[in-house]
């Protein structure tokens, strides 16, 4: 299997602010954000950074999930949030650095209305196929889309989103032609992929991992 890694960071809208003094930081609930589906990659991390959150600074730190848009929902409530530091962003590549090539018009900046905090996780992808499908390995996948061109589907997690663009790099590669099907958030994909509505997907194995043992 051919896998490639990613960042993951934690963004937030922040204002320097002298009435605010840091050390007083959080003094009540704070909000992550995770413009994937529940279940996905992303969200998983941010339930387990939240929980540790919680646990060091006695403060309630909850998930909330906006899929949708190619994150561009989840980061536009954090960059139009108060920027007080109490809304935050887990930021995956197509919300912080893809969009803005992808799409004409955003409804925001993230260089300009998100305030990065620290890199929390690197994720790495791999090529999952439906089980009926007949290809064991890379080769095999290629020689069978060359043999069949049109006939393999790919999942997404929506246009623009890193688990299309490497459908269409992988495709372009290796010289074959696959039907792209877009969806809302990583978690339909995945559950399509395994039942066979869809041929593959190009996923975080964070994610899949326990279906992928199963």
């Amino acid at each position: 299997m051919h896998r490639f890694s990613v960042s993951v960071w934690m963004a937030g809208a922040f204002l320097l602010s002298a009435a605010a003094p840091a050390q007083d930081y959080p003094t009540r609930l704070i909000r992550i954000v995770v413009a994937q589906a529940p279940s996905s990659g992303p969200d998983l991390a941010a339930r387990a950074l939240g929980q540790k959150l919680t646990e060091s600074w006695g403060q309630p730190v909850i998930v909330e999930n906006r899929p949708g848009a190619n994150g561009i929902i989840g980061g536009e409530l954090v960059a139009k949030a108060k920027a007080d530091g109490y809304t935050l962003l887990l930021g995956v590549p197509s919300a912080m650095t893809v969009n803005q090539f992808v799409y004409k018009k955003m409804p925001y900046d993230p260089v300009r209305d998100l305030a990065p905090i620290t890199q929390i996780a690197t994720n790495t992808f791999g090529v999952v196929v439906t089980p009926s499908l007949p290809a064991a390995s890379i080769k095999q996948l290629v020689a069978l889309g060359k043999a069949r061109p049109g006939d393999l589907t790919y999942a997404s997690a929506g246009i623009g989103n890193l688990t299309h663009l490497a459908g269409e790099l992988f495709s372009q590669a290796a010289g074959i032609k696959m039907l792209h099907i877009p969806y809302k958030g990583t978690t339909p994909a995945q559950v399509d992929v395994m039942s066979g509505q869809a041929t593959l997907m190009f996923v975080s194995m964070r994610g899949i991992a326990e279906h992928v043992a199963a």
